[in-house]
């Protein structure tokens, strides 16, 4: 089995350019801890944010440094994906708020719909400092 190629490897723009994000966009879309347990339309929202984030935190980045990023974002986006799969399809707004808080959210999950997975994703996405282009 051959290592993944990291974001930006073997470039001088350390995973700004189109392809290394394609690469990264890849890489997301087949985590099942990211798209598991949503429906394709909260799952669009969060991998469009994490690839949002991940070109800011890894433009003019090291091959190493872009990694570390993408497992930083990588891990942010399954913890939303678990929150909303609780929240809105599992009925355990219980299971939500401790993913919720062991993850370091800021503030309440009360005021999230259950009935509505993409509202409540685009909340998250903002509370969690992801929502913004």
């Amino acid at each position: 089995m051959s290592k993944a190629k990291t974001p930006g490897e073997g470039k001088s723009d350390g995973g700004k350019s189109s392809g290394s994000m394609a690469k990264f966009r890849e890489r997301l879309s087949q985590d099942e801890g990211i798209t598991g347990g949503i429906a394709d339309d909260e799952a669009k929202l969060l991998l469009d944010a994490m690839t949002n984030e991940l070109a800011k935190r890894t433009a003019g980045k090291s091959a190493a440094d872009a990694e570390a990023a993408y497992t930083n974002v990588a891990s942010r986006g399954r913890r939303l994906a678990k929150i909303v799969s609780a929240w809105c399809y599992d009925g355990e707004p219980d299971e939500a708020k401790r993913l919720w808080v062991e993850g370091g959210g800021q503030g309440k999950l009360d005021a999230l719909s259950t009935d509505d997975a993409v509202a409540a994703m685009k909340v998250l996405l903002s509370m969690e400092g992801l929502g913004r282009g």
